[in-house]
Order: structure tokens, then C-alpha cells, then sequence
């Protein structure tokens, strides 16, 4: 059995500790997002609740990519629902498919619930771009495994910013009953 150098586990090392100071897990169950928190800012940012939207009559998904969700907002700004274009506004609660890559965790099988950013040198946390970063919610009995390679996703887009430990928002967009393409 040949012995591991430093070479070959610190880099994983690093990673496993960069993610774990990122804070990615919201509570101790290992969910990423809480309902109640993200119903509770839609209102207070503008949006309408998530019962109050109007879920539209067509339901085929709406081929975007990260650009289209683009907003002007600086690394570390502060987030004003003022920020969303009508494009981004339209999208709310429709069904959409969109291209991104998984953010590492500590999970590599069976994974529900996760972080998809818009390239891999985005990050999630304080100070990051939020409109870079979505909150994928995968459908009733689908599971995923981490990948580093792009994912071809559909799910129903929500506007849900996601304020974190920090009281920053880290994240504006999620995507709920998604499956992988």
C-alpha cells in the first residue's frame, strides 16, 4: 500500500475546510435553505409572497443561463429588490432550464438539496455575487451526485434571497421541484 504525501490530501483538505468556513449549511438537519426565512424576506424586499404570484398558464420551461439573471450589483453590496430587471421578475415561478455547476460539500451521493453557481470560480458566502448563486431543490425522489462537470437542470425559478449568518444575502434565486438533464 503505497503511503498518502501531503500533496495528494491537502488540496481536498483545503477544500473541506474552505466550504466548512463558508458556512453552505443553514441548520443541523443539513438543509440549505429554510422555508420560512425565504417566504419571510419576499415582502419585505418588494416581492410578492409565494402564494400571491401569478403562476402563469404556460408550462414549458424557459431556456436562460446566469445572464439573463444578471443584475447590477458589486461583490459585497448590499442587495435592494429595486436591483431586479422585469426579465428576472417575469421568470418568478416559472419553470426554467438553466446550465451552472454544483458548489462543494461535504455530501458526494444522495444529494437533495444544493448550491449551483454560475462558473467555478464563484463562490458561495459573504461578500459573493448572489445573483451568481442558486438554491436547487430537487424533486420528489431524485437524487444527485457532486460533479465537477456542468449541469443541465429544469425547476420552478423563485425569487429567494437567502440572507446569511452574516445578515448579507447571499444568494438571490432558487430553483424547487428540479431535476437533472
Amino acid at each position: 500500500m503505497q503511503a498518502m504525501t501531503p500533496g495528494r490530501w491537502l488540496p481536498q483538505l483545503a477544500l473541506v475546510i474552505l466550504i466548512a468556513l463558508n458556512g453552505c449549511s443553514d441548520s443541523s438537519d443539513g438543509k440549505l435553505v429554510a422555508e420560512p426565512r425565504h417566504s419571510q424576506l419576499r415582502p419585505a424586499l418588494g416581492l410578492p409572497s409565494v402564494e400571491q404570484r401569478a403562476w402563469g398558464q404556460d408550462a414549458r420551461p424557459r431556456m436562460i443561463t446566469f445572464d439573463d439573471l444578471e443584475i447590477d450589483l458589486a461583490p459585497g453590496g448590499t442587495f435592494d429588490a429595486s436591483m431586479l430587471t422585469d426579465r428576472i421578475r417575469e421568470l418568478d415561478g416559472r419553470r426554467i432550464q438553466i446550465r451552472g455547476f454544483m458548489y462543494p460539500s461535504f455530501q458526494q451521493a444522495g444529494i437533495r438539496e444544493f448550491v449551483m453557481v454560475k462558473n467555478t470560480e464563484c463562490r458561495f458566502g459573504p461578500g459573493e455575487p448572489p445573483h451568481h448563486v442558486m438554491l436547487v431543490i430537487l424533486r420528489d425522489g431524485e437524487t444527485g451526485s457532486f460533479t465537477v462537470r456542468p449541469l443541465a437542470l429544469e425547476g420552478r425559478f423563485s425569487l429567494a434571497p437567502y440572507k446569511g449568518p452574516d445578515g448579507s444575502v447571499w444568494s438571490l434565486y432558487r430553483l424547487d421541484d428540479a431535476s437533472l438533464r
